[in-house]
């Protein structure tokens, strides 16, 4: 004793692996350190796999097991954040963590730290309401797997996704686990899938409301390598089918599609992307006639190397049918394709006529097989203020096109513009539009 004062006995004992517990004796307030998840490995140059840690018996939570941080009574002491180690992951990027690591972000964390570890997942891992998950490699063990599932206010930050690359399924890095999922952030590499990011409601369109409709994604990083289904049906780098209101703040590199694809009523969302080698239409707004319209979105960033694609008519940027009030101003440099930006109508009776575009300070240089801008029955789409088009090698700088019995006014109008390069000021064209004069 000290001062004729009893000292309290404290036992402090160590064990391997998370499964000793089970054998400690279970008295309130005990503190027992563990060295490791599982049972070491002694062959390895490290036996330890990082999960073990120091544990305290609570009584009131003896038939709690939660299998990260609460085991029938044993309470993890937590210094920093839950990682995967915590649950079991092996993290060795060939053993399947998907279980483990969703057993980790089942947890009460608000962080779960990948480490910088590499986990193989052949199933879905879900990121709950208002959680962070980072710094973590996660590759896809299954063909058409959707690899993470996001709910409002999910985050994942600083992490990669890795598909299998499979080219016949349509395989997803994000996807909403409900409707009406919002303000989820991404800031993440994803490659290998046939759609980086998809934020759309899940319920079928004829059924959709605006409460269903993912709202305020914030999407950054690089999305490439994305790869089509036969058919080429997919191949999107971020899928906004429809969303609302979200920033994509991306590059883009070897989309085999489309790198941003807004459309069945995607409105104000605000893009600012880099897409680089990209083919066939890098960015789409689009909507049927039967669908809300895509509208009020702003598309800024940079176009470099568009490639021809075999799949259709390739272009830097298509506005076509049920799709207004979109505003573009981008730097483009193709080669090869048909147009750099294409604004079109849909149908040919009864046409559904994008209206109020606004496409203006481009910069448009690079080889055209048809024309630098082509409008066909779009209403209102002005092509306006200080552009540049340069060294295109066919077709016509500006060329609007309009069919059928309704013609749209004011389609193609053209003012203030420098057109320079092989076509020179004759090489550009219009025909059978009410209202649009060409101005260079």
């Amino acid at each position: 004793n000290i001062d004729n004062k009893p000292l309290r006995s404290v036992s402090v004992e160590q064990v391997v692996s998370i499964a000793e517990l089970a054998n400690i004796a279970k008295t309130n307030g005990r503190t027992v350190i563990v060295k490791s998840y599982h049972a070491p490995n002694y062959a390895l140059a490290k036996p330890f796999d990082g999960g073990g840690g120091t544990f305290v018996y609570d009584n009131a939570k003896a038939n709690v097991n939660d299998g990260v941080i609460t085991l029938n009574g044993w309470v993890r002491a937590i210094s920093n954040a839950v990682n995967p180690y915590m649950g079991g992951c092996v993290c060795d990027g060939n053993t399947d963590d998907s279980a483990n690591l969703q057993k980790v972000l089942d947890t009460n964390a608000n962080v779960i730290d990948g480490l910088g570890l590499t986990c193989k997942i052949n199933s879905s891992i879900t990121i709950k309401p208002n959680q962070t998950l980072k710094n973590i490699t996660l590759i896809a063990g299954t063909p058409g797997m959707n690899v993470v599932l996001v709910n409002t206010a999910s985050k994942l930050l600083t992490s990669k996704i890795i598909g299998t690359g499979t080219i016949n399924i349509i395989e997803r890095g994000i996807y909403p686990t409900a409707d009406g999922v919002t303000d989820v952030v991404i800031d993440a590499d994803i490659s290998n899938l046939t759609v980086g990011v998809h934020a759309q409601p899940l319920t079928p369109t004829a059924n959709i409301t605006l409460d269903m409709i993912p709202k305020r994604w914030n999407i950054g990083g690089y999305v490439h390598d994305i790869v089509g289904t036969i058919g080429n049906s997919e191949g999107y780098g971020v899928l906004l089918s429809p969303a609302i209101a979200c920033n994509v703040t991306t590059g883009f590199k070897n989309i085999a599609r489309h790198a941003l694809y807004l459309s069945a009523g995607a409105s104000h969302n605000n893009a600012n992307i880099i897409c680089t080698d990209c083919s066939l239409i890098p960015v789409q707004i689009y909507s049927a006639r039967a669908q809300r319209a895509s509208e009020f979105n702003t598309i800024r960033g940079s176009f470099i190397g568009t490639k021809k694609s075999s799949a259709g008519n390739s272009t830097s940027i298509a506005i076509i049918g049920n799709s207004h009030n979109n505003d573009v101003s981008v730097s483009i440099e193709s080669t090869g394709c048909e147009n750099a930006i294409f604004i079109e109508g849909e149908g040919t009776a009864n046409v559904t006529y994008p209206r109020n575009n606004k496409i203006h300070n481009n910069a448009i240089t690079g080889s055209y097989t048809s024309s630098i801008i082509y409008t066909i029955n779009s209403e209102n789409s002005r092509i306006i203020n200080n552009n540049i088009y340069a060294s295109w090698s066919n077709g016509a700088a500006i060329f609007t096109n309009v069919s059928g019995t309704a013609n749209p006014t004011n389609s193609g109008y053209v003012d203030g513009n420098s057109i320079v390069g092989n076509g020179g000021t004759t090489n550009h064209g219009i025909a059978n539009a009410v209202n649009a004069p060409i101005y260079v």
